[in-house]
């Protein structure tokens, strides 16, 4: 049996399990062409992807983007958003290079609405998502 007949991808997680923290750059989310792997249409979040950094602080992670299934009207620019819900997570090698992680979320909410923040197994921390 191969890798690919024993995998089952995406891996779908909750957010308690496996939270996605980001950052918000100031733009609406827009719909994107690849539905969610329940059939559902995702917007492309515009918000960054946060790790922790070697000196604990966060830091931009490039090596995934994040797309949500109940989008925010817009997520505004330097405020801090976590994921809620159910959690996708899809490998994927762009162009035959680095591989990436493509990571669809049900919603994201401003950080400050969660109670306790965890930090995420993918590395991801401190991130928030708003509806205004």
């Amino acid at each position: 049996m191969t890798m690919s007949e024993n995998s089952r991808l995406p891996v779908v997680t909750e957010s308690s399990l496996w939270p996605v923290y980001v950052i918000g750059m100031g733009a609406e989310p827009t719909v994107r062409e690849k539905r969610a792997p329940t059939g559902e249409p995702t917007y492309a979040s515009q918000t960054v992807l946060m790790s922790a950094g070697p000196d604990g602080g966060d830091k931009p992670n490039k090596s995934a983007s994040v797309h949500v299934l109940q989008p925010a009207s817009r997520y505004d620019l330097g405020t801090k958003y976590v994921s809620r819900g159910r959690v996708f997570v899809q490998p994927y090698t762009p162009d035959g290079g680095r591989m990436t992680l493509s990571i669809t979320v049900d919603e994201l909410v401003p950080a400050d609405e969660t109670s306790t923040p965890a930090t995420s197994t993918s590395g991801a921390s401190s991130s928030k998502r708003g509806d205004s």
